[in-house]
């Protein structure tokens, strides 16, 4: 999934030095394991007191492109840097468009899209990629920092804003590395985690520190902090759509979002529940691989106790599409890692379905690298119980 870090900085006492940005790289280690790399500007660090600075730090997930999609990465001539946690699923189409204007690439990257298509048209770069991001970009030539995040804020991204200086890491616990950034209990924060069981973006748990929202972009330069939103859903759009053309365009959706997340250099896999959401997920992909002569691995967990197992669900989809099916199972032993998956959550979190995600999520890594799943289904399409109730 990989990691970013890094800052932006103007006036000497505010600069980041080299090991502050190293102890917030390793925070996100786990995140990508692979590969890491940095980018300095100025290059030397004495030079920054005068015009200011930034670092960038990332760690690598190797997916696609896993020879040479390394990053920090930028543009022909270097002014644009970008560092970048996610999927752009359209880059093919994109890359064509830029290649046909003149733009020349080094690898075969997602990534690499980035900073060309941000030098061709600027900021309105964000609302042309199809897919989940969480970006640190940094613009020489205007000596500004960009922060963006996907629309649906699959990819997370926090931030901590002070006169001078704006601090960016892809989790909570690798801004509390940065000196100055205080342990300091937000009571909005807590409030809202008390009455949702979750705390929401814009809030984290510490004071002074936020998460940029979904579909927002963040823009940081010597005139300050400046924040926008390059998406947003309209509530009130009208499309007069007919219920079976509505179907007809879902389907051709959801096969056309399965197919772009199907891209990848490395072993790839699915989560099945024997819901609604994720078996459809799992049909399409496996449809799709069977074109090619492949067979979806799938995975579920269970438990020992009947009344709470739901894996003859997924068993009985796995057995009906044929894929390549994986049951696990986890017990009360599971509390033992209360501790790491406290860790890694870095703030309150009121779902108990974490422990066994957790679980499901660490022992299918011991098989494969990328996993699709059906999370999300029943906050787009009204899922849940309490939808009815609010009704």
């Amino acid at each position: 999934m990989c990691g970013i870090a890094g800052a932006a900085w103007f006036g000497q006492e505010q600069r980041l030095s080299e090991s502050v940005l190293g102890r917030m790289m390793q925070r996100l280690e786990h995140r990508g394991p692979d590969e890491k790399g940095r980018y300095r500007w100025p290059a030397k660090a004495e030079a920054s007191s005068a015009d200011g600075g930034v670092m960038l730090g990332f760690q690598r997930l190797a997916i696609i492109d896993v020879a040479t999609g390394q990053q920090p990465i930028g543009n022909q001539d270097g002014s644009v840097q970008v560092v970048f946690n996610g999927e752009i699923f359209n880059y093919r189409e994109l890359r064509e468009q830029l290649q046909s204007q003149g733009y020349r690439f080094r690898g075969q990257s997602d990534s690499e899209v980035i900073p060309h298509l941000y030098q061709a048209i600027g900021a309105d770069c964000f609302g042309h990629f199809n897919g989940m991001f969480a970006i640190g970009l940094w613009d020489a030539t205007q000596q500004a920092l960009l922060l963006a995040r996907d629309p649906m804020g699959k990819k997370p991204l926090y931030y901590h804003h002070q006169p001078g200086r704006l601090v960016f890491a892809s989790e909570l616990k690798s801004l509390l590395e940065v000196p100055g950034i205080e342990r300091r209990i937000d009571p909005e924060a807590l409030d809202l985690f008390l009455a949702l069981g979750y705390i929401p973006h814009p809030w984290t748990i510490y004071r002074g520190v936020r998460k940029l929202a979904p579909g927002e972009l963040a823009r940081f330069d010597r005139s300050g902090l400046h924040r926008s939103f390059f998406w947003q859903l309209s509530a009130n759009q009208q499309t007069g759509v007919r219920p079976s053309e509505a179907a007809e365009q879902l389907r051709w959706l959801l096969t056309d979002s399965v197919r772009l997340r199907l891209q990848s250099e490395v072993p790839l896999g699915a989560f099945l529940s024997g819901g609604i959401d994720s078996s459809l997920v799992v049909a399409i992909a496996q449809r799709l691989l069977a074109e090619q002569g492949e067979r979806l691995q799938t995975f579920s967990i269970g438990f020992a106790e009947s009344s709470y197992d739901e894996t003859g669900y997924a068993r009985q989809v796995a057995d009906h599409l044929g894929t390549a099916h994986t049951r696990f199972e986890v017990g009360p032993q599971q509390l033992a890692q209360l501790e790491e998956i406290v860790a890694h959550y870095d703030e309150p979190f009121g779902d108990s379905s974490a422990l066994p995600t957790w679980a499901l999520s660490k022992l299918t890594r011991t098989r494969v690298t990328v996993a699709l799943s059906g999370d999300g289904g029943d906050e787009l399409f009204a899922g849940y119980d309490r939808y009815r109730a609010l009704r």
